[in-house]
């Protein structure tokens, strides 16, 4: 009688579900794969397997030189575009911001890549746009989105110019609270 009123106290209080056997059959094909998976590695070396064949098969990890490449390609294709978003077809106007997040989060990959590349047009572009900007935050005190640039800013200060002009918007958003 206990296992049967516990049974039913169980299914009342359960919610109510479209397949009720479909998360036992999940979990049974979740169980069924990872033992599977589990069985199929062994630390014992058992010589040329399958698996290792196709580990052996896959592509080697690029370098870092190779890494820096690339990054320098997509940088130097968005530079000339960064003021020009016409290719966007969505968020165009929240995207023309340069002190919104999604142009702060560009300029903080570029301070990235400024730090690693030999190619000095990617410092020279932050020392180029800062002043333009006078170097400002967003407008909104408690809204991450427009502090994200001031990473940029922070991060050109610290590397290349003590000016304290640079975190004039850090200083003025410190003294309105």
């Amino acid at each position: 009688m206990f296992n049967s009123m516990a049974q039913t106290n169980v299914e009342r209080d359960r919610p109510p579900s479209r397949a009720p056997g479909l998360p036992r059959v999940v979990l049974a094909t979740l169980a069924l794969l990872s033992f599977v998976s589990a069985s199929s590695y062994s630390d014992e070396p058992t010589g040329n397997t399958e698996g290792e064949a196709a580990q052996e098969a896959l592509p080697a990890l690029p370098s870092s030189a190779d890494v820096l490449a690339q990054m320098e390609k997509v940088a130097n294709w968005q530079l000339p575009r960064v003021e020009y978003l016409d290719y966007l077809t969505y968020k165009r106007v929240e995207s023309s911001n340069p002190k919104r997040w999604v142009q702060g989060a560009f300029y903080a990959g570029l301070t990235q890549i400024a730090e690693r590349s030999r190619n000095p047009v990617y410092t020279q572009w932050i020392s180029y746009k800062g002043p333009e900007w006078q170097w400002e935050l967003g407008p909104r005190l408690y809204f991450a989105d427009d502090h994200l640039i001031g990473q940029t800013y922070i991060w050109y200060y610290l590397n290349h110019n003590q000016d304290e002009s640079i975190l004039q918007g850090y200083f003025t958003l410190a003294g309105s609270r």
